[in-house]
């Protein structure tokens, strides 16, 4: 039985977690770009990424200085909606897709730090409208409705509900989902950077 999500007017569908676990699952079982499938799941509900800013990411944004995948998502505001940049922490289950997706890449030949870190069938940087037509790829191949917004919905949602157990508010929430209304909401609510991390972990729990 196909796991139903809930769509409402104007507005990304709902995703339930067990369709996320089942969308990862499918992705990982393909014989083609395995990887940046279930990476390009993984970061767009463990991190809340919008489709043209998934697009946008360079390896230079995720690289420590020891030239590794770092556990750290250096978003620039050129590349953020509404100049949106932020650094974000990355949970252990994304970090170690995108470090097997550099992996991937690198057994192909160097990498630039400025190569685009989702690639095309063609080998090519992925636009933004081919993000939120492989989202429909990924999500329909689930027997899922949904698109390319409902995992940034899925973070959002799940954030919300859960960032009271580990100490933070709303306000840690939105700092995360970078909503452009923040500040807004900074005048009322202090931020706690240490309850950001441990939420992005609490969101990603179950998401391997």
């Amino acid at each position: 039985m196909k796991p139903e999500t809930k769509r409402r007017k104007g507005h990304a569908a709902d995703l339930p977690e067990k369709s996320v676990l089942l969308a990862l699952a499918q992705a990982r079982s393909q014989s083609n770009h395995a990887d940046r499938n279930a990476a390009l799941i993984l970061i767009s509900t463990t991190l809340g990424l919008r489709a043209g800013e998934i697009a946008a990411l360079k390896w230079g944004m995720l690289l420590d200085e020891d030239g590794k995948v770092g556990n750290i998502l250096n978003l620039p505001n050129e590349v953020a909606k509404w100049k949106s940049g932020a650094s974000l922490p990355l949970n252990r289950s994304l970090q170690a897709a995108l470090e097997g997706l550099w992996a991937v890449q690198k057994s192909k030949g160097s990498i630039d730090a400025n190569a685009p870190i989702f690639l095309s069938q063609k080998g090519s940087g992925l636009s933004r409208q081919s993000v939120v037509d492989l989202f429909r790829l990924l999500w329909s191949k689930a027997g899922v409705d949904a698109s390319s917004h409902s995992g940034r919905r899925f973070f959002i949602t799940k954030a919300a509900r859960n960032v009271s157990a580990v100490g933070g508010s709303l306000r840690d929430v939105m700092a995360l989902a970078r909503h452009k209304n923040l500040s807004t909401t900074q005048l009322y609510i202090a931020q706690n950077t240490k309850a950001q991390k441990e939420l992005i972990d609490l969101v990603a729990r179950g998401i391997k």
